[in-house]
């Protein structure tokens, strides 16, 4: 057990500035899950609020974060070249992508931009940089992404360009379950968490962050879940002929938005179908086959756009596939893809310090 006096002076600051935490929790620390709340003297029921934050103390909250470059170095935005490694063929750190055009190089591409946009600011204004350096801007930007919550859960706005994060203090020491059954309030910009469910004594109180897969849990807060059923692969599409993209285009234009090849836009997350309780989405045309479970359908659809446009330009009319066909060949081009990431992923294990095969 670690000493929590830190703790101890957020959670005072924090009851003495208008937070309130449920009197039937204690705070206790470990490795496995870091600070965390557990029902202390009895059961935490269903209903019962666990903590609550008043508005007010979100700016309050930078005065009482830790000023220090230690203990953030779960985010892959610190990893050194051994710990990335775990990472290789991912879909943070994809093999035979530029690191800048990865997700992870895509992430601090912006934060480094913003890093000189501030810069120039300063300078603009005379006024000295040398104590803004970029691990310093780094840091301010991973330790408040780990912490933030966006502003989408309590406005009505519907302008998702328009959100923003923010901070919440003592709400974001409780850890994230999958499947935990708990309900957020909002009240004028006060934040509440209460319990849906019951929680037995000497038992953590959990929050849920929302179904996420593991990408956006490493690169949000530092952490992953095995066997996280909402983990999603990346498929991307090769470029094709721009007669082929302009079917793409009127074929799907909730998708494919563009009027010229876009590469953003041929990108496609499957899901892990474990996440799925009913058979493919029939949108397009898609047939309702378990095998496709997890696909999305405009991927789906724009294989096909991309099969049958290719066996239309056949040479000799027997060649032409039929429906059955160019769906069995969509499934097995899917397929390949998902064996080649595998492939592409434990190719590395040698590369692993602690990796034991077998």
């Amino acid at each position: 057990m670690e000493p929590i006096s830190k703790v101890d002076e957020l959670t005072q600051w924090f009851g003495e500035n208008g937070g309130h935490l449920n009197e039937e929790m204690e705070m206790l620390h470990n490795l496995e899950y870091g600070y965390h709340y557990v029902a202390k003297s009895r059961p935490v029921n269903l209903k019962e609020t666990v903590c609550s934050c008043p508005s007010s103390l979100t700016l309050s909250h930078l005065n009482v974060i830790p000023a220090s470059l230690t203990g953030i170095h779960d985010n892959p935005l610190w990893f050194n070249d051994e710990e990335l490694a775990y990472l290789k063929g991912t879909n943070l750190l994809s093999n035979g992508v530029p690191r800048e055009q990865t997700s992870i190089g895509f992430r601090e591409g912006i934060y480094k931009e913003q890093w000189k946009l501030g810069i120039a600011e300063l300078e603009n204004a005379s006024d000295p940089t040398e104590e803004f350096t970029w691990d310093l801007f780094l840091w301010a930007a991973t330790i408040f992404s780990s912490r933030s919550f966006t502003s989408d859960l309590f406005t009505t706005s519907g302008n998702t360009n328009a959100s923003f994060p923010i901070l919440y203090p003592v709400l974001d020491i409780f850890n994230h379950r999958i499947g935990a059954k708990v309900g957020w309030q909002f009240d004028n910009g006060n934040f509440s968490l209460y319990l849906e469910e019951n929680v037995e004594q000497s038992q953590q109180i959990f929050n849920n962050y929302s179904p996420k897969g593991n990408e956006d849990l490493l690169m949000g807060f530092g952490f992953c879940i095995p066997d996280n059923p909402y983990d999603q692969l990346v498929v991307r599409l090769g470029q094709v002929q721009p007669e082929i993209h302009r079917k793409l285009h009127d074929g799907i234009p909730s998708h494919w938005r563009s009027e010229t090849w876009e590469p953003r836009e041929s990108v496609f997350h499957l899901q892990n179908t474990s996440s799925h309780t009913d058979g493919s989405s029939s949108m397009y045309g898609v047939p309702k086959l378990n095998c496709l479970r997890g696909i999305p359908p405009e991927l789906a659809k724009s294989v096909y756009i991309i099969i049958l446009a290719h066996t239309e330009d056949a040479v000799f009319e027997e060649e032409l596939a039929n429906e059955k066909q160019i769906w069995a060949s969509i499934i097995d081009l899917l397929l390949s893809k998902m064996e080649a990431t595998l492939r592409e992923i434990t190719r590395w294990n040698g590369e692993l310090a602690d990796f034991h095969s077998g």
